[in-house]
């Protein structure tokens, strides 16, 4: 090396023989420490040099930044020397030498990074990438004054703006005056991107009906006891008044706003001129319908909910006070589409800021809304049930949950816990203080009779405070309009029968909540006609002796003019589970594993295993072939079932081999897979036949039928697990004869028996392909 420092020992040389980078300057090291180990550096000529300290140290561009690890420094170096091992495992770049220069590149990319030149046979890096020798302290306060409002802004993990300009006059931050203000950070455009604030909303309405807001809420995670998954709202813009729908599915908004369109048209005289919704499927439909009815469409940009905010708020405020109804009275939430109608019903007649403390009822209506006749919802309430009973001697009312009010008629709804039947009547006496599904809940392991025991007596109303009046001509006269139509009154879905009585008539009563299975008592149909019209009736002794004391509770048996005729008296009985009685400590396997591992624990399993792969081999079913990657293999499983005798006790353990058909591609593995089932009507007819012609009868029962179908497709299916053959472990079975799971298994099998049936001079009937007849003289 040379000796000569003068113009040469602030220059760091490239060196592909040295195995660390060097330095004779501490200057040029960031950071540094003292050298405590016992190594030297070697030179040329064999000389040793002492290792006085350790660092780090960079070579910075405009746009890249090299580190030097590990910088090693002695006072005895005459040059700076940069390890090109070292900086190629740090930095991640390639160096290309040239005669005259070299080019620094990234690995990644081939980028070229740094330019240098070849000076005095000597590849030296380029000056204006060097480290500046002065103290750390020196370099940032030298820097200090010519940093950019951007720089500042990157240093501080890119602050906003309003907070930098906040920095740099409470703290006197040194920046450049020029560029105390940048335009804009790419960086932080693309990675802090978020929704923009929503001002004031534009649109206004003047009148009822110039704009209605709509969407659809759903799927609902429970189906409703009437079936409905969804439900749609209509929002008048105007007066907040609010329509929901229960729907089944939701490509049936476009009908419902079909019936929706007229009834605005026809009861308020009025024209729908602006719909607004989002951009979702159903909106879509919609939106044909509107263009065909000229109503205008406005529909919110994508993944933007709060273009429709008052259709969303109406969903929250909606769901947020269904779920509170619900969980006060305890009510299951299958029954969500009536608390949720309940809901709407209550908001719309419920004072709001937004209208000035006036209600959407009082407001398209033009009148105030009647609170008297406004009851708990899921509180016990007894509905006059006299024309829903058989005979004169049963009870004219018994124990129901109020669960809203009909949209239909002027009343009330009642649900019968016992039979889940909802009964429309405005002849309504209400327990607000007992919730019949929370005693339930708290009582289910109680005795039934008790569990009524206790409702009758705590139950019976002590005042005519709780009874409501009669159906009265001003309530008659008002109508409600949160619905249009009956098929949106889940009153369709109702069961016909109705509770036997076991009670005085005297005394309500409540149900057993399992439905009774005895004929003696049926109700007529619900009546489709209004309350209000059903024949004058006299108050039950639950009325007029709503004050005294209750009546003696021991039940009544109403003896029955037929004779009931049981499985019992018929000495049917049902199977006793002995299993079940069984100790825990028996090793005998009582359920049935659902995978393989539960199964090898037990021998019996193991066992029916081994029997069915051994009749599948004997069956010739498959044969082992070499593995290709041009096949479709289908997977197996094993299925596990236990066979019983009459009397519970095991019979056998039964293990099946089954393909995975949900593997088989269509025209590769499968063509055809239709397998007539026989026609009621055809059963019938031969019983019918069997009977005149007194024919003996015989039933056939084909063990393993489908196994015995041959397969016309080149099925190709995976060893089974736990008996792969040992001394072809890589081949896999190509079926010779269909198995379960097969998607073409009950084709195959019924072509075996109509081949087999046909050669034995069957003839198969053209009116059911399932029907096989064989004609014999005498």
């Amino acid at each position: 090396m040379s000796s000569d420092q003068s113009n040469t020992q602030n220059n760091w040389i490239l060196d592909t023989g040295a195995s660390h980078h060097m330095t004779s300057d501490l200057q040029n090291l960031s950071l540094h420490s003292e050298y405590g180990g016992t190594k030297n550096i070697m030179v040329g000529d064999g000389k040793t040099i002492p290792i006085s300290h350790t660092g780090f140290t960079s070579l910075n561009t405009p746009t890249t930044s090299f580190s030097l690890n590990h910088v090693l420094c002695s006072p005895h170096i005459s040059q700076n020397l940069v390890s090109v091992s070292k900086f190629f495992t740090h930095n991640n770049t390639s160096i290309e030498f040239f005669p005259n220069y070299f080019i620094v590149k990234d690995l990644n990319t081939g980028a070229s990074l740094v330019h240098g030149q070849n000076r005095g046979n000597l590849y030296v890096w380029p000056k204006s990438s060097l480290p500046c020798h002065s103290s750390a302290h020196q370099n940032f306060s030298s820097s200090q004054s010519t940093v950019s409002a951007k720089s500042w802004h990157c240093r501080l993990g890119h602050l906003a703006l309003s907070v930098l300009q906040h920095l740099f006059s409470s703290h006197n931050l040194p920046v450049s005056k020029s560029e105390k203000n940048f335009s804009h950070c790419s960086a932080c455009l693309c990675n802090k991107s978020h929704k923009l604030p929503f001002g004031t909303s534009t649109l206004s309405s003047n009148k009822p009906f110039e704009i209605l807001c709509t969407d659809v809420w759903g799927p609902a995670h429970i189906l409703s006891f009437d079936k409905f998954k969804y439900y749609v709202i209509f929002v008048d813009y105007y007066s907040k008044y609010t329509w929901l729908f229960p729907l089944k599915y939701k490509s049936e908004v476009s009908q419902v706003f079909k019936k929706f369109k007229l009834l605005v048209e026809n009861f308020f005289n009025a024209k729908i001129k602006t719909v607004y919704s989002d951009g979702s499927g159903e909106a879509q439909t919609l939106g044909l319908e509107l263009q065909n009815f000229g109503i205008q469409h406005l529909k919110s940009p994508p993944h933007t909910p709060e273009h429709v905010g008052t259709a969303e708020r109406k969903h929250r405020h909606v769901v947020e006070t269904a779920l509170t109804l619900l969980h006060h009275a305890s009510v299951p939430l299958k029954f969500w589409s009536l608390v949720f109608q309940t809901v709407v019903y209550l908001i719309n007649r419920m004072p709001t800021k937004v209208l000035s403390h006036k209600s959407p009822y009082s407001l398209l209506f033009g009148s105030a809304p009647n609170y008297n006749k406004l009851r708990v919802f899921g509180c016990l309430c007894y509905p006059w049930l006299r024309p829903y009973t058989s005979h004169k001697l049963q009870p004219r009312s018994r124990p129901c949950v109020f669960v809203g009010y009909s949209n239909e008629h002027n009343a009330c709804l009642c649900l019968d816990t016992a039979t889940s039947r909802v009964f429309v009547s405005c002849h309504v006496v209400f327990v607000e203080n007992i919730f019949p599904f929370s005693t339930t809940m708290n009582s289910a392991h109680s005795d039934p009779l008790l569990t009524a025991t206790h409702w009758l007596h705590s139950s019976l109303p002590s005042d005519t405070s709780h009874r409501s009046t009669a159906c009265s001509s001003d309530h008659v006269s008002t109508p409600l309009i949160d619905s249009f139509i009956a098929d949106f009154i889940p009153i369709h879905m109702l069961s016909s029968h109705s509770p036997t009585s076991l009670l005085p008539t005297s005394v309500p009563h409540l149900l057993d909540q399992a439905p009774l299975t005895s004929s003696s008592h049926h109700t007529g149909p619900l009546s489709t006609q209004p309350p209000d019209t059903l024949p004058p009736h006299q108050s039950s002794s639950a009325h007029t002796n709503s004050g005294s004391a209750p009546l003696p509770l021991d039940p009544v048996i109403i003896p029955s003019s037929r004779q009931i005729h049981t499985k019992s008296k018929s000495h049917i009985f049902k199977p006793k589970a002995i299993f079940d009685l069984h100790a825990t400590a028996n090793s005998t396997p009582q359920t049935e594993p659902t995978n393989l591992s539960q199964a090898r624990k037990f021998l019996e399993w193991r066992q029916a295993m081994s029997a069915e792969y051994d009749a599948l081999v004997t069956n010739d079913t498959w044969k082992l072939v070499p593995s290709s990657s041009t096949q479709n293999v289908v997977g197996c499983k094993w299925i596990f079932r236990i066979k019983r005798h009459p009397d519970g006790s095991v019979a056998r353990y039964k293990a099946r081999l089954v393909a995975k058909g949900f593997n088989q591609r269509p025209g590769i593995d499968f063509t055809e897979t239709y397998s007539p089932v026989v026609k009621p009507v055809t059963v019938r007819l031969i019983l019918t036949f069997a009977v005149i012609n007194g024919w003996p009868l015989r039933q056939l029962d084909v063990n393993n039928a489908f196994l015995q179908g041959s397969l016309t497709d080149d099925v190709y299916m995976e060893q089974p697990v736990g008996f792969v053959d040992a001394s072809l472990p890589h081949h896999m079975c190509k079926l010779q004869k269909a198995i379960y799971g097969l998607r073409q298994a009950p084709h195959a099998w019924y072509n075996e028996l109509r081949t087999f049936l046909l050669a034995t001079g069957f003839l198969n009937s053209k009116c059911d392909a399932s029907l096989f007849v064989r004609h014999r003289s005498g």
